[in-house]
């Protein structure tokens, strides 16, 4: 039971991979790691750790679920994961810090 409702507040607060996934994932990060954990909501298991920019903060995914973006304010930029290989694939530079992070089509 804990884990499922930690799993909740997860998935409220954290990033959430597109539902057409091969398995449902769900994307946290992790300020004092500077990474990534994604997790396996199935299993509840972490699958992979990506390592990000430092104190990342907030975090969404694409809308077609390829993507997911993650801002980290004290390096001031933000990092692309992509969701099939579960890699860093690029870091977008930003003037200022970025916290809070959306998306539109």
């Amino acid at each position: 039971m804990l884990k499922q409702a930690t799993l909740l507040l997860i998935l409220i607060t954290g990033g959430w991979a597109c539902a057409s996934m091969a398995r449902p994932l769900a994307f946290i990060t992790n300020q004092s790691a500077d990474n990534v954990s994604v997790i396996d909501t199935q299993t509840f298991d972490v699958i992979a750790r990506i390592d990000v920019g430092h104190r990342p903060a907030g975090i969404v995914t694409s809308h077609d679920g390829r993507y997911v973006y993650v801002s980290n304010p004290e390096s001031q930029e933000i990092t692309v994961i992509d969701t099939a290989s579960l890699a860093a694939v690029r870091s977008i530079p930003l003037g200022e810090g970025p916290l809070a992070i959306d998306i539109s089509p």
